[in-house]
């Protein structure tokens, strides 16, 4: 009931939007006429938005992890002749360096690319 509710809801938000734009300026739908295209525009520019920042959150972790991981390798292992006791702290900084990474790297992209796929219809 709540899934078929949730559905309706949508669905009629959709069809709103898309009458309204139909009745918000004369004039085709470009940039010519800014209130008809940001309304028609808007379904297209959530879901660019949301595509890229899922991409960016994939690809800023992965940065974040491998620059992590450099980090942690530079000041560890490359250290071990001097103090043999900092290879089982780069061994914990290795794991450390997977949540981490995504902490520091995935947020950040996320929001940049989410921010990028949705002004990507500005082009139009």
């Amino acid at each position: 009931m709540k899934k078929t509710l949730a559905a309706l809801l949508l669905a009629g938000a959709m069809v709103a939007q898309a009458g309204a734009g139909a009745f918000a300026e004369d004039g085709p739908w470009t940039t010519d006429s800014p209130v008809t295209w940001g309304i028609t525009s808007l379904p297209l520019r959530v879901v660019t938005g949301a595509a890229g920042a899922g991409i960016g959150m994939v690809s800023g972790s992965v940065e974040g992890i491998i620059d992590t991981e450099k980090e942690f390798a530079s000041n560890t292992f490359e250290k071990a002749d001097e103090n043999p006791f900092l290879v089982p702290v780069g061994l914990v900084g290795t794991a450390v360096a997977i949540p981490v990474g995504i902490i520091k790297g995935g947020p950040k992209d996320a929001v940049d690319m989410g921010r990028d796929g949705y002004l990507w219809w500005n082009r139009f």
